[in-house]
């Protein structure tokens, strides 16, 4: 009957030790998921900036007459592809998947840049 007690009392030891390191464990892993969460949403709100610039300059330069064909259709064109490249972002973020959003991200910033320095006044 000792024996058995012992048996027991062992493996409720050690049934505890191992609940305790998966909790540590658990908590480690939310906080991982917690920090890419706050990444991924700083990098969406990012994303959204990275279109919005050079969508007002776009619209500002317009309103001001400073865009003229074929420019101004160049512009557009690549206006519409920026669009479309965020939506991927968007797709990627609602995903999960900070590779693709974050590859997504690099190729929305060149996109971006390239628009902003052909807008005149910008």
């Amino acid at each position: 009957m000792r024996k058995l007690l012992s048996l027991f009392l062992a493996l409720a030891l050690s049934a505890c030790a191992t609940v305790h390191h998966l909790d540590t464990a658990l908590a480690l892993a939310n906080q991982n998921v917690a920090n890419f969460t706050i990444a991924d949403d700083k990098g969406w709100y990012y994303a959204e900036a990275l279109y919005n610039v050079p969508t007002q300059a776009y619209l500002s330069a317009n309103r001001r007459g400073l865009l003229h064909d074929p420019l101004k259709s160049q512009l557009k064109h690549s206006l519409q592809s920026l669009n479309v490249l965020r939506g991927d972002v968007y797709q990627a973020y609602k995903a999960g998947n900070s590779v693709s959003f974050r590859e997504k991200i690099v190729q929305l910033k060149a996109l971006s840049d390239q628009i902003r320095n052909q807008i005149p006044g910008a």
